[in-house]
């Protein structure tokens, strides 16, 4: 996992292995700052991506600076919207770090890579056998303005055998996941769901404009780990905790 953290707005520090130029896993998004995982973030790539625009499931657009300005705000960007492994992370996320478990002043979105439309049959889905919404306001930014300037690789590579992580593990094995899969498909929906191969990752914006803490996916499983997550955010992480826990017994 390649976790970037900053106390000032564009002070990213890191030293991650620098990809081979021949190797196709981690591959840049185009117009990416760099290519590597921890690539600077510089005042001005911050500033570049302040009117970047975003759709919620109605289309009602907002920008990337409405959405994080002035205000300290957790952003995990998924896949899109037939990913598995990012609906069961969405799904854990909301179980394991709760609104309430949020410290004051901080919030929670996520951010899809599709148009809006699906959105409308994808957030249901992410509270199943449940009536409750799911807690966190669900996005779609087809455009790719903020992966690009966030600096999101471009891969369909899979997490390594003894690399998968927790999330990745609730899914069970390739035929229970296969299974699954078929049944995110929905044909009205193809080619509106976003890029299979664009991967996300989790960004941290502070309230002052800095960006605190930056983790870019370098497979298609490979999210922060839920306990990372809520260890760097300060927010009280319940392990264990799956959705239909978190509905009988919310937190």
């Amino acid at each position: 996992m390649t976790a970037i953290t900053t106390s000032q707005r564009g002070s990213i520090s890191d030293s991650p292995p620098k990809p081979k130029s021949s190797s196709k896993r981690g591959s840049a998004s185009s117009a990416t700052p760099a290519a590597n995982y921890a690539s600077t973030l510089t005042p001005q790539q911050l500033e570049s991506i302040s009117d970047a625009e975003v759709f919620d499931q109605d289309g009602k657009k907002y920008t990337w600076g409405e959405l994080t300005g002035g205000k300290r705000v957790v952003v995990v960007f998924i896949r899109h919207f037939w990913c598995i492994n990012c609906k069961e992370y969405l799904r854990l996320l909301a179980a394991q770090i709760p609104p309430s478990s949020l410290p004051e002043g901080t919030s929670l979105i996520a951010i899809g890579c599709g148009q809006y439309k699906p959105l409308k049959t994808y957030i249901p889905t992410l509270t199943p056998n449940s009536a409750s919404p799911y807690p966190y306001p669900v996005y779609a930014h087809p455009s790719l303005a903020l992966h690009k300037g966030l600096g999101f690789m471009t891969s369909l590579d899979r997490s390594k055998a003894g690399e998968e992580k927790a999330y990745e593990a609730a899914l069970g094995g390739i035929v229970k996941r296969t299974f699954a899969a078929i049944k995110e498909v929905h044909i009205g929906e193809a080619g509106q769901t976003g890029p299979l191969a664009q991967n996300g990752g989790e960004v941290v914006m502070e309230a002052d404009g800095s960006c605190s803490f930056l983790h870019r996916m370098k497979h298609t499983v490979d999210h922060t780990e839920l306990d990372t997550l809520a260890a760097q955010i300060g927010a009280r992480h319940i392990p264990g905790q799956s959705m239909s826990d978190a509905m009988v017994c919310p937190a």
